[in-house]
């Protein structure tokens, strides 16, 4: 609303649920998001557990995959390479129609000063 007026339906978050909720109950396939834990982080762990129950909520797919050290129940976090890997597979894969990475922030500014 150009008035500022946030409460108006034009903003509502119930607007955009109703209307992927509609989308997601006749879709076919389904929307599929798929989550990629990275690290061990319980803030990440807790966000992605966070995302697939606001993709249940509305009819959305989510798989989460856990990459590098994770999957194997490892401590830390995946090298870019593995992270590269993870997104590359999952570009090819069909029923994928959305990627979030799940990485501790604190990793991405190590990365910009060459520290990983």
């Amino acid at each position: 609303d150009p008035d500022g007026d946030w409460s108006s339906d034009v903003c509502s978050s119930d607007l955009f649920r109703t209307a992927i909720t509609s989308y997601t109950a006749t879709a076919s396939p389904r929307p599929k998001l798929l989550g990629l834990l990275a690290n061990a982080s319980a803030p990440s762990r807790s966000y992605a557990e966070w995302t697939a129950k606001a993709c249940k909520a509305v009819g959305i797919d989510y798989e989460l995959r856990e990459i590098g050290g994770r999957a194997e129940g490892e401590e830390g976090t995946a090298d870019q390479g593995e992270i590269e890997e993870a997104i590359l597979e999952a570009n090819l894969d069909d029923s994928v129609h959305g990627i979030m990475v799940y990485v501790r922030a604190a990793w991405l500014g190590e990365r910009r000063r060459g520290k990983n």
